[in-house]
């Protein structure tokens, strides 16, 4: 049983979500529940970890059914049944967090129930609420579209008159959700496709893109903050253009609402992506550009999901904090929000980013001790700790061999793992190129090639670190 869907789903469940579960069992059970029961409350008693001799069949159905011919037959049946129960608990459980989707629902019920009355008093109930208060998610544009539609398709509907609802105005309902999540995912893409290599077939029809911003710059959809902001971002990356970022800045603050937050930290990737292109043309004041928007997130808790912060956006917000120089408010965030990455992650990221605070303050022995203590949880991990350890053996001469030895374990990182996109790949190899061109000239006499390979940095948009390389040639140039 160790190994059964059962026991998978409950591992799950938190210590008041199994009580919840019993009591849902209790309610819902009628036939059998004495042996359904029982078979719940022994397996509360080994909750969560199940030890395998415990929930062995043999175990249970000799616990249970000591008399019984058939019992690990009946253990089965009865796996069968909990499994049943906790499907439909996990359903009622998610409607607390789906209110939405709870919403119409009930609205469902009312009329399969024919209370067509209370049906349509609800409905404008609804509608009164989300003008109020909009719920967050571009799906809430979807349930707008099912709210208007329920109603006019109810058979009663041509009794009232409070609520004229159209075809034309479910058309336009229908295109809001349709054009919102078309700008969204189109958008999406675009950082998918810097991180990881896409098949041909994946690949949208960006020739679209032109009428897709047109439609969505009518007067009619410029009135939603979500698709405003959304169109005006993707013309932006489509005509490669953020001259407009501050402009891009508000209209993100005035959508910020109606996002949640996986949306909102994608949006904010996007942005950040932005502030490194205005970067990487001359735009110096990008980088505070993307702390700031690093900070706002933080400030508003969106970086929090169910409860965590993924590892990805918890260690980009300490690599733009250190890039903006902004290293006391960075270690404040370390240490006040660490407890939020995942427990078998937390020992190696904060070993990581508090790395990346010691060398920003040029203290590379440090450094390296810290960073040399970690594991490597995840491939991105590893190309990170291999950067900053590059970084630190080149500031330390004494660390010329490691250097050698460490650049070619790095390249088989880079062409051994297939989660890294193609763009990775090509900026860290001219990185790891570049830093060992510097690193031979840095011990030799021959600088005549300092200006030609700095105007080549420039020039070159597939380059990692590109700004720690132009400062080590300023370096050497002295």
């Amino acid at each position: 049983m160790k190994n059964s869907k059962l026991l998978e789903f409950l591992q799950t469940l938190s210590a008041s979500e199994m009580k919840d579960l019993g009591r849902y069992i209790n309610q819902a059970s009628s036939r059998d529940s004495k042996n359904l029961n029982g078979f719940y409350n022994y397996l509360c008693k080994h909750h969560p970890e199940f030890p395998e001799k415990k929930v062995a069949k043999e175990t249970v159905s000799k616990k249970l059914f000591p008399k019984d011919a058939n019992s690990i037959k009946k253990v089965q049946n009865l796996m069968y049944k909990l499994l049943q129960y906790l499907e439909d608990f996990l359903v009622v459980e998610e409607l607390k967090y789906q209110e939405g989707a709870k919403k119409l629902l009930y609205l469902e019920a009312l009329k399969r129930h024919k209370l067509d009355k209370y049906f349509f008093q609800k409905v404008k109930h609804i509608e009164d609420e989300w003008i109020e208060k909009s719920p967050q998610g571009l799906t809430h544009l979807h349930y707008l579209y099912r709210l208007q539609e329920m109603c006019y398709l109810h058979p009663n509907y041509c009794v009232t008159k409070e609520m004229p609802i159209t075809k034309k105005k479910l058309i336009d309902l229908s295109d809001q959700y349709a054009l919102a999540v078309k700008l969204y995912w189109y958008l999406c893409y675009h950082h998918t496709d810097y991180h990881h290599n896409i098949n041909s077939e994946d690949r949208p029809y960006f020739e679209d893109v032109d009428t897709l911003v047109e439609w969505a710059q009518q007067e009619h959809f410029q009135n939603i903050p979500s698709v405003k902001f959304l169109s005006l971002l993707l013309d932006s990356f489509y005509k490669d253009d953020f001259s407009n970022f501050q402009q891009l800045r508000t209209a993100f603050t005035e959508a910020f609402h109606t996002f949640n937050n996986s949306e909102r930290n994608d949006m904010a990737l996007l942005l950040e992506d932005a502030c490194m292109k205005n970067y990487k043309k001359g735009v110096l004041s990008s980088i505070q550009d993307a702390f700031e928007l690093k900070r706002f997130l933080v400030e508003q808790e969106a970086i929090i999901e169910d409860g965590y912060i993924y590892e990805t956006v918890f260690e980009d917000i300490v690599v733009i904090g250190c890039a903006a120089n902004e290293l006391e408010w960075t270690k404040r965030f370390i240490d006040n929000y660490y407890s939020y990455l995942d427990k078998g992650l937390q020992e190696d990221y904060i070993a990581l980013c508090n790395a990346m605070i010691i060398f920003q303050k040029n203290k590379f022995t440090e450094c390296l001790k810290l960073i040399c203590a970690t594991g490597q949880p995840n491939p991105r991990y590893g190309l990170r700790i291999r950067t900053l350890q590059l970084q630190c053996y080149y500031e330390l001469e004494e660390c010329y061999d490691l250097f050698e030895n460490l650049v070619n374990s790095f390249y088989k990182l880079l062409n051994r793992q297939p989660i890294f996109s193609d763009n990775i790949i090509n900026r860290y190899s001219n990185f790891i190129r570049y830093t060992k061109q510097l690193q031979k000239m840095k011990f030799s006499d021959n600088i005549n090639r300092l200006p030609q390979l700095k105007e080549q940095f420039k020039n070159n948009p597939y380059i990692a670190h590109k700004s720690w390389l132009i400062k080590k040639i300023e370096e050497l140039q002295k």
